[in-house]
């Protein structure tokens, strides 16, 4: 059941990173491997975040062993505040940044990789297997490719308030944690 929940976080993330996508393939309207190779690494950023939050995770499970359900319940509560949070405040900003400019395409990825990061430390408590966050990576590219082709057909891009959505979810994980500890 963790290893679900833990894909299902990985496409969520995916899913954000689609969006990033659909934008620059929307401006683009043309393919381009300059954006294709952009995107790519741009994917690999939120995968470290998640590698390095599921390290530390594993490290502070030697110190919090009996309590690390709860920590990790703490932190997808904190972060489905935080993403509630991000979605009110942070909306506004990420609609500014342009993604065909290099720093904003790295902004953006930096922005999906603190959610990235505290997944991961989540799951890390949680003694996920470091295996299947490589498998994540498939994901992470999948999702970033299938926004950018789709933005070339997108006629007018909505308002996104993916944050809400994922605020939700994270604090549903944290209760289905707590409930099953």
């Amino acid at each position: 059941m963790l290893i679900t929940i833990f894909f299902f976080s990985v496409l969520l993330v995916s899913i954000e990173l689609a969006y990033i996508g659909k934008v620059t393939g929307f401006l683009q309207k043309k393919l381009s491997t300059a954006d294709l190779i952009k995107l790519l690494s741009a994917a690999l950023i939120p995968f470290v975040f998640i590698y390095a939050g599921v390290t530390f995770g594993k490290f502070g499970i030697k110190y919090t062993a009996e309590y690390t359900q709860w920590y990790a319940a703490t932190v997808f509560f904190i972060l489905g505040v935080k993403l509630f949070y991000d979605g009110f405040r942070l909306h506004k900003i990420k609609q500014i940044i342009n993604p065909l400019q290099n720093r904003g395409l790295f902004i953006l990825a930096i922005l999906t990789g603190i959610n990235s990061f505290f997944a991961g430390l989540g799951f890390g408590l949680l003694n996920i297997k470091t295996l299947y966050v490589y498998y994540a990576i498939a994901l992470l590219f999948t999702g970033i490719l299938w926004g950018y082709f789709t933005g070339f057909t997108t006629k007018k891009l909505n308002n996104h308030r993916y944050e809400f959505f994922l605020g939700i979810i994270y604090i549903i994980i944290a209760i289905f944690i707590i409930i099953k500890n």
